[in-house]
């Protein structure tokens, strides 16, 4: 799963921003296997009057049921952005049975903990994502991370 900051407003769509928030969405429809995740409203309130709130961030996973993802802003921040959580409900997770893909996400005998503290530890979570193939990349970039501690 990546998380995504960038403007998805139209009515923003002038803008460098909108512009490459317009691509990203029309990006992510077009490949079927990845699915958008957001809350549904805005998560950036501009301190400038004059401008409108804007859904700045937004999810980008596959191969999970919707039905095990959640997610919501709060006011956690000393800022004008509110951030998102997203929530993975194991109970309810399955993998969508595709060609080539293990049924299992992690295995069996995994120690959760030491697993997230090593992506803690090297996985940036702020990477700048402008394009479809951002998206792309960012995915090949976690992916190879997980499956390192697995080596």
């Amino acid at each position: 799963m990546v998380v995504i900051e960038t403007r998805l407003d139209p009515a923003n769509s002038l803008d460098i921003d909108g512009y490459h928030g317009l691509a990203l969405m029309n990006f992510v429809h077009s490949i079927k296997r990845l699915n958008i995740l957001a809350t549904g409203g805005a998560t950036h309130y501009p301190y400038d009057k004059n401008k409108r709130p804007s859904a700045l961030d937004f999810a980008v996973y596959g191969g999970l049921s919707n039905t095990c993802l959640s997610t919501y802003s709060s006011v956690d921040l000393d800022s004008d952005h509110l951030p998102v959580h997203i929530e993975l409900a194991a109970k309810r997770l399955s993998v969508f049975a595709q060609a080539g893909l293990r049924r299992r996400i992690l295995p069996s005998n995994l120690n959760i903990s030491k697993f997230q503290a090593y992506l803690n530890q090297r996985v940036l979570l702020n990477t700048e994502i402008n394009s479809g193939e951002d998206i792309e990349d960012a995915i090949d970039v976690f992916n190879s991370m997980a499956n390192s501690v697995f080596l």
